[in-house]
């Protein structure tokens, strides 16, 4: 059971045909219901006769849109094989620095690679950069909201309250201008331990709006797919390019939010060799 989560079918049907010689075509079937009642009733006045009513047609139209089955890529996949114009790259378990068999990668058509993956999805980094700040504020609020709730500002606040009370009490004017100034470092102390949390500034805003100028020039749209078959050489991975429009769902952050952008099963990938 294969569970596909990226097809460009439309290149699986062009290498299928070239292989076999045969057509594989998108059908469209069109069936068309109808159905027709008679509601008609008769009246008889003596006068003369009147027919009401009438007769009533339904019809209902059904359009189905036949693809190539997912059974056509694995078939594509195993002529590929027995044609000598697919290498599976776990199957050899070559290393990508072995210069003869980089060679034959080169002069293959395809290629095959089981492992770890990574996707880079440029368009999903440039919207989580624009809404960074308002995510950071967010984080920011929650830290000093968790903070006033600790037991230790608390306790700094009984403490400046306790001060507080003891001026109002004080009739010594030396001793109270004193407690006075105990109370505002106490207070500043306070104020500047709360500011320091809700001023956790991340990443400069320079840096985000110059990323998002740099995806928009050279990155526009771009999603990668990067296989590490070996966990022995993770320097080591086979790249290919992605289109939006070929992958399953087309919801790009369902498959984030399924798969993660660094998933922890592996994946495979076949891909043209350029």
């Amino acid at each position: 059971m294969y569970d596909f989560l990226y097809v460009d079918i439309e290149k699986v049907v062009s290498i299928y045909s070239q292989i076999t010689g045969g057509i594989v075509e998108v059908s469209e079937r069109s069936t068309e219901n109808s159905n027709t009642s008679d509601n008609k009733r008769n009246y008889d006045f003596k006068i003369f006769k009147h027919n009401a009513g009438g007769t009533e047609s339904d019809k209902e139209s059904l359009k189905e849109v036949v693809k190539p089955h997912h059974a056509l890529i694995k078939e594509t996949e195993e002529r590929l094989l027995s044609s000598n114009l697919l290498i599976d790259f776990t199957r050899e378990k070559k290393s990508l620095r072995d210069y003869d068999f980089r060679k034959l990668l080169k002069e293959t058509f395809c290629i095959k690679v089981k492992g770890r993956a990574l996707i880079e999805d440029y368009e999903r980094l440039k919207t989580i950069s624009s809404a960074f700040p308002d995510v950071l504020d967010m984080v920011n609020r929650s830290v000093v909201s968790t903070a006033k709730n600790s037991p230790e500002y608390g306790n700094a606040i009984a403490t400046i309250d306790a001060v507080r009370s003891e001026i109002k009490l004080e009739k010594d004017r030396n001793i109270r201008a004193t407690k006075e100034r105990q109370l505002k470092e106490l207070t500043k102390k306070l104020d500047s331990y709360t500011e320091a949390l809700s001023k956790n500034n991340g990443i400069e805003q320079w840096i985000l709006d110059g990323m998002k100028t740099w995806i928009d020039t050279f990155l526009p749209g771009i999603v990668n797919l990067r296989i590490y078959p070996t966990t022995e050489a993770p320097d080591e991975h086979v790249f290919g390019h992605l289109k939006k429009q070929c992958f399953v769902d087309q919801n790009s952050n369902s498959l984030h939010f399924t798969y993660g952008s660094f998933p922890t099963e592996e994946l495979t990938l076949v891909l043209l060799c350029h």
